[in-house]
């Protein structure tokens, strides 16, 4: 990737001119050692931004935790509606919904990597056993 690529999100700092892609701004701890500095003072800071949700059984399906790769370029609404479309057209299978959303972000120019993790409200233990199966089939 590429400095100069405009249609990916920077962090920009005045400090050295430091210029880092958002995903990699987790791991570069030499930009968070200066010792005359507090923590959020830092040229790149590790505090999370966090929103606590009271959650109502019945009311949700499903939650989604996705990386910048698929929020730079779908709004978290958009996300969660191509989901439900998704598991509806392909009868509720998660893997071939993901991929299909990671496809989508690829064509929207997303130059980041994509990470999502699906937590289904609905399972009731389901997958745990399924993917208890495949690993027996697989054994032997």
């Amino acid at each position: 990737m590429d400095d100069t690529d405009p249609d990916c999100h920077r962090i920009l700092s005045n400090q050295s001119n430091l210029t880092l892609a958002v995903s990699r701004s987790m791991g570069d701890f030499e930009y968070k050692m200066n010792q005359k500095l507090g923590v959020a003072k830092q040229a790149v800071i590790p505090i999370p931004e966090v929103k606590a949700v009271r959650y109502q059984e019945g009311d949700d399906d499903f939650v989604l935790l996705t990386s910048d790769g698929v929020t730079d370029v779908m709004e978290n609404w958009e996300i969660v509606k191509f989901v439900r479309w998704r598991l509806k057209e392909r009868e509720r299978d998660w893997r071939a919904a993901i991929s299909d959303l990671f496809n989508l972000s690829l064509q929207r120019y997303s130059c980041d990597n994509m990470s999502l993790v699906i937590i289904d409200l609905n399972s009731q233990g389901r997958y745990e056993v399924e993917e208890r199966r495949n690993n027996h089939k697989d054994d032997g």
